[in-house]
């Protein structure tokens, strides 16, 4: 599947689907990490630093809770491309 065929997968895709679709297993699969970080990291102690941090985008720039999170998602990709 190229680029372009992902793309309008991606697109077509509706809600019902993509609400159905069980996204966590699907990304253990790919990423295995993402199943054993739980059991590795102290979850709760970088959680007051990202709620902080989804907090002030919701009250700085009038996000809804879904757009701040997608924001800081956004973010924290384009930091991990720059390294």
């Amino acid at each position: 599947m190229d680029k372009k065929e992902i793309e309008k997968a991606v697109l077509e895709t509706d809600e019902e689907t993509i609400a159905k679709t069980d996204w966590d297993s699907i990304w253990k699969k790919k990423y295995p990490i993402l199943e054993r970080y739980p059991d590795e990291v102290d979850i709760e102690s970088y959680v007051p630093q990202l709620v902080e941090m989804l907090y002030r985008l919701q009250r700085e720039n009038g996000y809804s809770r879904v757009d701040a999170f997608l924001v800081l998602k956004d973010i924290l990709g384009h930091i991990y491309k720059r390294r």
